[in-house]
């Protein structure tokens, strides 16, 4: 996604654009509810999404929707509405084309949680 390069946005607007985003582990989320100290973890489950019979095109579309569903307010409003669905269809292809699927590397992790009597 070369959008600077291509003269689409300008490297100064990308360079300002800087959301954190990590993908920690079950054993992370369990030592972080354990310092928290507020809740118990009733459960925690890997939930694969490998299981099921999409296609690997299918597979990254959705992928693609849900992380534009949780970004693509900011996005708007950083760079702008007319670049949105060239981003994604360019990340959609990013996706399509790495290993992350058939490696088995995506899931989505379920915890539940229960708030600790005062």
């Amino acid at each position: 996604m070369n959008f600077p390069g291509q003269g689409i946005i300008s490297e100064e607007k990308v360079d300002s654009f800087n959301i954190p985003i990590y993908f920690s582990s079950p054993q992370e989320v369990e030592a972080t509810v354990e310092r928290n100290g507020y809740f118990n973890l009733e459960r925690i489950e890997c939930l694969p999404l490998e299981k099921s019979q999409d296609t690997i095109p299918q597979k990254s579309r959705a992928v693609s929707y849900h992380i534009r569903a949780g970004l693509e307010y900011l996005l708007k409003e950083h760079f702008g509405h007319e670049i949105l669905d060239e981003l994604f269809d360019s990340f959609n292809k990013k996706l399509e084309k790495s290993q992350v699927f058939q490696l088995g590397l995506t899931y989505s992790l379920l915890a539940v949680l229960k708030r600790k009597e005062t």
